[in-house]
C-alpha cells in the first residue's frame, strides 16, 4: 500500500521540477526583452521567499519546502538579470518596501518571533507585488502571462504536498497563490485590450514615450522612422501630448473591433470603422492642421 508521505514526497518534486519548468518561458522573454523585470520587486521577493523557507522547514514542513528554495535561487537570477534587463521605473516605495523586508529578516534572526516574522515576510512579499502589478497593469505585455499561472499550480501542489497544515505552512504559500492568479489574470485581460498603430518618430515632439510602449516593429520609408506599437487604452491620452504640432496625427485600434482613436496633438475623436459618417469630426480637424484628406483614411490591418 502507498503511504501518504510518499505521495507527498511524489508531489513536491513534481512542484520542484514545475517550478524549473515555469521559469523557462520568464527568462526567456527576458532574455528577447519582452518581459522587463522590476529590480527591487526580485530582490524583495528572494529575500522573502528564502526566509519564508526557512520559516516552512521551522513549522514542521518538509516536503513543500523544497520549491520554495528551487525557487529562491531562480529569483536570486532574475533579480541580477533586472540590472541590465529590468524595467528602470523605481520609486521612493519600493525602496521602503525593500527596507521593510531587512527588517523582517532583522525580527526573523534577531527577535526569534516566527510568528511575527511570517506575518512580516508575507506581508511585505504581498505589498512587493505592487510595483508589478501596476507595471502589467499601464504594460501587459512586459510581463509573461504562462509563468504566473505555472507557478499558481505550483502552490498548489506546494499545499497538496504540506506534511503540516498550520500557520507557519500555509499562509505564505496561499498570498503566493493569490498574487500569482492575479498577475496572470491582469496580463490575460489587459493582452486583449491593447489598441495597436504605427507611429512615425518624426511626428513626436519627445520620444522618449516609446519606452513605455511596445514596439513590435521598426521600419524605414525614406527619412521617416516607423514604429509598430501596442499600447493600454490608458496610455492613449497621454501618446497625445507628445505629438509635434503641426499635421500630425496616428490612429489606433484594437485587433477584431471596430472602434479606433484618430490622435492629434492634444485632441482624440473615436470613431467606428466601418460607419464613416462617425469619420466626419476627425477628418475635419485634420483638415483644418493641413493634413490631405487623402491621408485621413485611417486604414486597420
Amino acid at each position: 500500500m502507498i503511504q501518504l508521505s510518499n505521495i507527498k514526497l511524489a508531489i513536491a518534486f513534481i512542484a520542484a521540477l514545475l517550478t524549473v519548468v515555469s521559469y523557462y518561458p520568464y527568462f526567456r522573454d527576458i532574455f528577447k526583452r519582452k518581459t522587463t523585470p522590476h529590480m527591487y520587486t526580485w530582490l524583495i521577493w528572494a529575500i522573502t521567499q528564502g526566509t519564508a523557507t526557512v520559516a516552512i522547514l521551522y513549522g514542521g514542513g518538509n516536503f513543500e519546502a523544497l520549491s520554495t528554495a528551487v525557487g529562491t535561487i531562480f529569483v536570486i537570477v532574475i533579480f541580477l538579470l533586472a540590472f541590465k534587463y529590468g524595467t528602470r521605473n523605481v520609486t521612493k516605495n519600493d525602496t521602503v518596501l525593500l527596507i521593510l523586508a531587512l527588517l523582517a529578516i532583522f525580527v526573523w534572526w534577531q527577535l526569534h518571533n516566527p510568528v511575527l516574522a511570517v506575518l512580516m515576510i508575507t506581508g511585505i512579499d504581498a505589498i512587493g507585488c505592487i510595483p508589478t502589478i501596476r507595471k502589467t497593469l499601464e504594460e501587459p505585455w512586459s510581463e509573461t502571462p504562462s509563468f504566473w499561472i505555472l507557478m499558481a499550480i505550483v502552490n498548489i501542489l506546494m499545499i497538496l504536498s504540506a506534511t503540516q497544515y498550520n500557520f507557519f505552512t500555509m499562509v505564505y504559500v496561499v498570498m503566493l497563490l493569490v498574487a500569482n492568479i492575479t498577475i496572470w489574470t491582469i496580463c490575460l485581460v489587459g493582452n486583449k485590450n491593447l489598441f495597436k498603430g504605427t507611429i512615425i518618430e518624426n511626428s513626436l515632439s519627445d520620444k522618449s514615450i516609446l519606452k513605455k510602449l511596445k514596439i513590435e516593429n521598426t521600419s524605414n520609408a525614406g527619412d521617416w522612422t516607423l514604429d509598430d506599437v501596442l499600447l493600454n487604452k490608458n496610455q492613449i491620452p497621454e501618446l497625445s501630448k507628445y505629438l509635434a504640432d503641426g499635421p500630425w496625427y496616428i490612429h489606433l485600434w484594437q485587433p477584431g473591433k471596430d472602434e479606433v482613436k484618430i490622435v492629434f496633438k492634444n485632441k482624440i475623436f473615436t470613431i467606428q470603422h466601418s460607419d464613416k459618417s462617425t469619420w466626419e469630426n476627425a477628418i475635419t480637424y485634420g483638415k483644418a492642421l493641413g493634413i490631405p484628406e487623402e491621408q485621413l483614411d485611417f486604414p486597420i490591418k
